[in-house]
């Protein structure tokens, strides 16, 4: 696994914990006609399908031609793909053989294949934009401003350094020093002190809204991820069919001696920049580790995004309300979010700032050494790989066709 796919890997884990870039969207209704995002696969209700004239290009180098071999691409011998190139075509979906030549297509790769970086990280960060775009517009519906989060995992050349020496990994950067909790810079979530910074919770998160009305009792949150998740589901569910065969074919490219010389050249790069690791994986397994740790002890391991109504049942709210003057009801949420949102100690929080911001630097500019040398031998392997599982691949490509940002 490269260095920008840890990226991937880390910020999966961090989307919890709200890191990443501030970009300000509003709009319609969430989940209103089609969204365009950044990373893995998912289709939602009414979405329309590629038509059958873009799925499979013909007269090219993707003509695969009646038994399903790519003219000229070697395979891998096994019935799996990422085996890596042989001088035997790879067995195919049919009991067939792929063609004998040993010299692949320069350019063909996956990427070529479908138009564009259409992979599982490639749907899976447009499925997370769009949710950050549905949640922007249904905020505005409810009366507030809700600034979207870019997400820092992109495809081919990583986040890039600009957004890297400014949020890093997106943890530690995610929190303010000024007691108003995790809020990227430029937030629009009121202050501390604000008796609508309750309401806005409220309105994100679900539950009932502070002036006695009841709200959406799904939040704008939960209400864009499931609308987005339907959409987006069919293209992961595709992809998914591949997981094993795609997790094989980055394995092997990640074996080949090419690529291990390049690793040894990035730890020594890495090392350069004051960090000992032998491998990317440590850069996550440990440098984020230890960061996310401090970040939960510095802030009690709380987030901000708290309903102040979070396991109580529908009837419990409506008595509350009921039983209770308006500034009764202002006065406990407004409490207990602010119990939720600690102070944060300024100076120990930029300590940590830096050293994550350090670290994803370094990161990004020595993880170009290993994504140079993956580059230039990925034609070969995934030349293979495409004559394999051409027919899979095909559907897939009309999945993803009107998801996946170009």
């Amino acid at each position: 696994m490269n260095p920008r796919q840890w990226i991937g890997a880390a910020l999966t884990v961090v989307v919890a914990i709200a890191a990443i870039v501030v970009v300000s969207t509003t709009g319609d209704t969430p989940g209103d006609g089609p969204e365009t995002a950044g990373i893995g696969p998912t289709t939602l209700p009414g979405t329309t399908e590629a038509t059958s004239s873009a799925s499979e290009p013909t007269g090219s180098e993707f003509d695969i031609g009646n038994e399903g071999s790519l003219p000229g691409v070697p395979g891998s011998g096994s019935s799996k793909g990422g085996a890596g190139p042989s001088s035997t075509g790879p067995p195919l979906e049919d009991g067939g053989r792929g063609s004998t030549t040993t010299t692949p297509p320069p350019s063909l790769t996956l990427e070529k294949f479908f138009g564009t970086p259409s992979g599982p990280d490639e749907v899976e960060r447009s499925r997370l934009r769009a949710v950050e775009r549905a949640m922007a517009r249904c905020m505005d519906q409810r009366g507030f401003s809700y600034q979207a989060r870019e997400i820092a995992i992109q495809p081919e050349d990583g986040p890039g350094l600009a957004v890297v020496r400014r949020i890093g990994f997106g943890i530690s950067t995610s929190w303010r020093s000024d007691g108003g909790g995790a809020a990227p810079p430029g937030s629009t979530v009121p202050p501390t002190t604000s008796p609508r910074r309750p309401q806005y919770y409220v309105a994100l998160e679900g539950g009932y809204l502070g002036d006695g009305h009841e709200a959406d009792n799904v939040g704008c949150r939960v209400h864009a991820t499931a609308v987005q998740n339907d959409r987006f589901g069919p293209a992961q569910e595709a992809w998914s069919v591949l997981e094993s065969d795609l997790a094989e074919l980055e394995a092997a490219i990640g074996e080949d001696e090419r690529v291990s010389a390049a690793v040894e050249e990035w730890s020594g790069c890495m090392a350069n920049a004051g960090f000992a690791y032998d491998q990317p994986s440590q850069v996550f397994a440990e440098g984020v580790t230890e960061i996310q740790s401090r970040v939960d002890e510095l802030t009690g391991g709380r987030t901000v995004n708290t309903n102040p109504f979070a396991g109580w049942s529908e009837e419990e709210i409506e008595t509350f309300y009921r039983e209770n003057s308006e500034e009764a009801v202002q006065r406990y949420i407004h409490e207990v979010t602010s119990i939720t949102i600690p102070e944060v100690d300024g100076e120990e929080l930029r300590e940590i700032q830096d050293f994550e911001i350090s670290l994803a630097t370094a990161n990004a500019q020595c993880g170009r050494i290993i994504e140079r040398a993956e580059d230039s031998i990925r034609p070969e392997y995934e030349g293979a790989f495409i004559a394999e599982h051409r027919r899979a691949l095909a559907a897939i490509r009309s999945q993803v066709a009107d998801l996946v940002e170009r």
